[in-house]
């Protein structure tokens, strides 16, 4: 009799893992409005998908109730779709591998492990992180490997686990860290030939106490100093104008420009033309 001879409409309250899928809208219980009476659970224990209903379907009002039941449908089909990999990308350096992705639809409720294993796969794979992965801003995921070494091939793969309690595996992909540059590099100069301006890209390691980078002709004598000093490990431009040490202008020919680094030296022919 408390209820009007009705029996009690038990309203599901949100509990954890769980999504609101339609507000109550009711004649018996006006007061209800805009509290959440169906939901839905998403489970990690591999068990399924769970929708609760908080009230007997002919509490509702008919068209609300055929609105809510449409909605449930069209879920229950998209439950079931395993996440799709919409984007993977990393980027390798000699001591660590940067890997980031994004998973659609981006406010599934998506977690993932990121596996690795050696390039031949012969140690088999083994999770990179201590905990599941979830997405940070705009539903970007990313890890960052920082346990390779230089010159390796690694395989690595995505484990996610879906809405509904099983996981989806996507790759492997194969990823090659680049050597480590203990040696002093350089590049090609651009451009080649060249009648204003001429850059030079280069590098030295860092046991290299000092570094000189320098012009010479086709005789070996020295037409300009670029750059001298103390080294840094890092990579520095140099540009040359066709000018000699005095800023008077070479004439058009044949030179090269020689980087020293301790005793090692990189040389690269270049082409003036007036």
């Amino acid at each position: 009799q408390t209820y009007g001879g009705l029996p009690h409409c038990e309203v599901v309250r949100p509990l954890e893992q769980t999504r609101s899928l339609y507000l109550f809208d009711s004649h018996i219980n006006p007061d209800l409005n805009e509290r959440p009476c169906a939901t839905v659970r998403y489970p990690d224990d591999g068990t399924g998908t769970f929708a609760y209903f908080g009230f007997p379907l002919y509490y509702l009002q008919t068209d609300p109730a055929a609105e809510m039941l449409g909605m449930l449908l069209d879920s229950i089909e998209s439950w079931q779709q395993p996440a799709a990999l919409s984007s993977f990308v990393w980027e390798a350096a000699p001591d660590s591998v940067t890997l980031s992705w994004y998973l659609a639809p981006a406010d599934g409720p998506f977690e993932c492990d990121l596996e690795r294993t050696a390039g031949d796969g012969s140690s088999g794979y083994h999770a990179l992180n201590d905990s599941l992965l979830r997405p940070g801003a705009g539903g970007r995921y990313g890890f960052v490997d920082g346990s390779v070494v230089a010159s390796t091939g690694y395989l690595y793969r995505l484990v996610v686990s879906e809405q509904w309690g099983v996981t989806t595996t996507h790759g492997p992909w194969e990823i090659q860290t680049p050597s480590s540059r203990i040696s002093p590099w350089m590049e090609d100069p651009r451009p080649n030939p060249f009648s204003a301006i001429l850059s030079l890209h280069y590098g030295v390691a860092a046991d290299h106490r000092w570094v000189s980078v320098s012009v010479f002709d086709v005789s070996g004598r020295l037409v300009r100093t670029l750059h001298e000093g103390a080294a840094e490990e890092s990579e520095r431009v140099v540009t040359w104008d066709g000018t000699n040490e005095h800023g008077d202008a070479v004439a058009s020919g044949v030179y090269f420009v020689r980087v020293c680094a301790g005793s090692e030296s990189l040389e690269r022919k270049v082409v003036l033309l007036r």
